[in-house]
């Protein structure tokens, strides 16, 4: 039995910026973020000295749920989501 292999279609809008990484991302697994080589890696900030500031998979953590943040106050901004506090918690609108 063969093993199956993933193929890519690169989106033609869009030129490659990694150069030697890849980032995946997913609503349930956040970013992933790997080597050439497959082998985990990690984000950093790094400032226009060449000064690591911070590092590491809070990095990784606080641009995801900055993201999703963004997000979701853009979609509530356009009336595309809308976020309620209710004696049950915190509920958003289904379309």
């Amino acid at each position: 039995m063969g093993t199956t292999r993933k193929t890519y279609t690169q989106n033609p809008e869009s030129a490659p910026v990694l150069k030697h990484s890849t980032v995946t991302a997913l609503m349930w697994e956040r970013y992933r973020i790997t080597s050439e080589d497959g082998k985990p890696a990690t984000l950093a900030i790094i400032d226009e000295k060449g000064n690591v500031l911070d590092a590491g998979p809070e990095v990784a953590r606080e641009l995801w749920e900055l993201a999703l943040l963004a997000y979701r106050q853009y979609l509530s901004g356009e009336g595309l989501l809308r976020i309620y506090s209710t004696p049950d918690g915190l509920l958003q609108d289904h379309e």
